[in-house]
């Protein structure tokens, strides 16, 4: 038989948790938080965060001063190119059918044309990939098909990239060099394809000085910003280190309220999980059912029943699980020690308000000693 009483079991107010022995039962351990290490790890993983977004930001950064500083030279040499191209020839300086006489008065021209600073080579192309005039004079004449920026200059686009003259056409520039080139298409008509395409060879030394600069100053920038950052978040570490210190504090002292409630309660208190496995076994309950907590940890509860006793305790438990009922169920029973004695015993089961794994706490008490003494 078994009547409802309102006894509750509060996890919020016994702060345990559970965790499996090697023997693969669940073992009652009263929770032990290390604030430090919490915080240790938090300060590794922002200052990780951190240093990647820096480092990724500064790469990305450093690509686009790099790319801009590429584009806006770049366009500084096609401005000179072009204007002084349209305002010193015509169409007809790059004519195939010039004389002798006249192509040695462009080349002298072409010879004192302002191309732009710190120029080192220099290259005047026909529409049919034929270097019209170049600064080394041996090239003068040749024709190059395999110019892939060539081609693109000749379908009216200008082309610049970094070079390290491995092309054919740079067979007499010196080696070792790392230069900007730019093939800038001029027009003297009004038609879209070019007349001729101007080809420069810059050295880059200085621009990559001025790159070199910038990104001294955007690293350096991007470690004052990582530095302050963490400055600025450290006293928040320590406050809140210092919050999980007391709470643990005050955890400790609960949990050795709690430990002395276990050790010293009258009754027999017993918790199991799920599967009616044992997983908090008192001292009280030790004398109870003579075994040892080692002995009754992992053991299913149903065999603190009697045989007989054991249909009721198995509806109640079903009861409680499908009512999900927070009100306590006391049944009168029969419990079986481990010599096999049968005695008479008063069960009060009742489950968690909280706990996510369904624990059921089972309190046992005498019921032969609770009549002596006229309970």
């Amino acid at each position: 038989m078994f009547v409802y009483v309102n006894i509750r079991l509060n996890s919020s107010r016994f702060p345990v948790i559970f965790e499996k022995r090697k023997t693969g039962t669940r073992n009652f351990r009263l929770s032990n938080v290390e604030p430090m290490g919490l915080v240790k790890r938090f300060l590794l993983i922002i200052f990780g965060t951190v240093l990647v977004f820096g480092i990724v930001l500064g790469y990305a950064l450093t690509h686009f001063i790099e790319k801009s500083h590429l584009e806006r030279t770049t366009r500084t040499y096609v401005a000179i190119v072009e204007e002084g191209a349209l305002f010193a020839f015509t169409k007809a300086d790059f004519s195939p059918s010039l004389s002798a006489e006249q192509k040695a008065a462009v080349r002298a021209k072409l010879a004192s044309f302002y191309f732009g600073p710190d120029t080192v080579s220099r290259k005047v192309w026909s529409t049919d990939h034929e270097v019209l005039w170049a600064s080394e004079e041996k090239l003068v004449g040749s024709r190059f098909l395999d110019d892939p920026e060539l081609d693109e200059a000749l379908s009216g686009k200008v082309a610049s990239n970094y070079t390290d003259l491995l092309k054919s056409e740079n067979r007499l520039d010196p080696k070792g060099q790392r230069l900007l080139e730019i093939y800038v298409p001029v027009s003297f008509g009004k038609g879209e394809k070019p007349d001729v395409v101007f080809e420069v060879y810059s050295d880059v030394a200085p621009l990559v000085r001025d790159m070199a600069a910038m990104r001294k100053i955007l690293w350096a920038g991007n470690i004052a910003g990582i530095v302050l950052l963490i400055v600025a978040l450290t006293p928040m570490f320590v406050r809140a280190s210092r919050r999980i210190e007391n709470q643990r504090v005050k955890i400790e002292r609960s949990e050795a309220r709690f430990r002395n409630l276990l050790k010293f309660a009258n009754d027999g208190i017993i918790a199991m999980d799920q599967s009616r496995n044992i997983v908090i076994f008192n001292r009280t309950a030790e004398k109870l059912f003579g075994l040892t907590e080692s002995e009754a940890l992992g053991r299913k509860f149903d065999d603190l029943v009697s045989k007989p006793s054991r249909p009721d305790f198995l509806g109640v438990v079903e009861h409680l699980k499908k009512s999900k009922s927070q009100k306590g169920l006391v049944m009168a029973c029969s419990g079986m020690r481990s010599n096999g004695i049968i005695f008479p015993i008063v069960l009060s089961l009742s489950t968690s308000e909280e706990d996510d794994e369904g624990l059921m706490l089972a309190i046992v008490a005498d019921a032969a000693e609770r009549q002596k003494l006229g309970v």
